[in-house]
């Protein structure tokens, strides 16, 4: 386990994405770079996939992992050449957007709501868009959702490479939620 406490690109606040470490001033998990990477994205791809993460602080991220771990920015270090986590949608990660077009999608950063707890996000949430769409395994757990009007669907990778393959099934369930629904969707596969 690597320690983020000293990385000025990070943040962590137990009220936002179950308390995971995030790049800061996003709501985009530190783990959404390295599962990227891991999947052979690109890190323009990451960029691109999550608005509002820079690439300074990606930059960051490697090099203070690649500290942690004992060597230098590198390919062992996951730097390869060159993801909210809460995706809103009425009725889509940000590469699922073009996949959604009966669908009209915004994401935290775009509302301008990345600096809301969850509690906060969701409420917000609930009172612009019908779903959301996240990563955030937890937030079933730490939130209170009976009764609620948004429908959830939690994916089970921030990885887009991953998730790719399995697009149909996603806007399946997408196009099945109905109001106060909380889906948890898994793959056949491990992700």
């Amino acid at each position: 386990m690597l320690d983020w406490t000293q990385c000025i690109a990070v943040e962590r606040d137990s009220e936002k994405v179950g308390g995971e470490w995030l790049f800061k001033g996003t709501r985009v998990p530190v783990r959404a770079l390295f599962e990227n990477l891991e999947s052979g994205a690109r890190i323009d791809d990451f960029l691109d996939w999550f608005p509002g993460v820079t690439r300074d602080q990606v930059e960051t991220v490697l090099k203070a992992r690649g500290t942690q771990l004992g060597r230098g920015i590198g390919r062992a270090a996951g730097a390869v050449t060159s993801a909210c986590e809460f995706f809103l949608t009425r009725k889509r990660p940000a590469p699922l957007r073009s996949t959604l077009t009966a669908h009209i999608v915004s994401t935290a950063y775009e509302m301008g709501w990345t600096q809301l707890d969850n509690g906060a996000l969701l409420q917000a949430a609930e009172e612009e868009f019908d779903a959301l769409i996240t990563t955030d395994k937890n937030l079933r757990y730490q939130q209170g959702l009976k009764g609620r009007r948004l429908a959830i669907l939690i994916l089970p990778s921030t990885s887009w490479p991953k998730l790719q393959a399995y697009l149909p099934q996603i806007v399946t369930a997408i196009d099945a939620l109905k109001p106060g629904d909380v889906r948890e969707l898994t793959f056949l596969e491990r992700l």
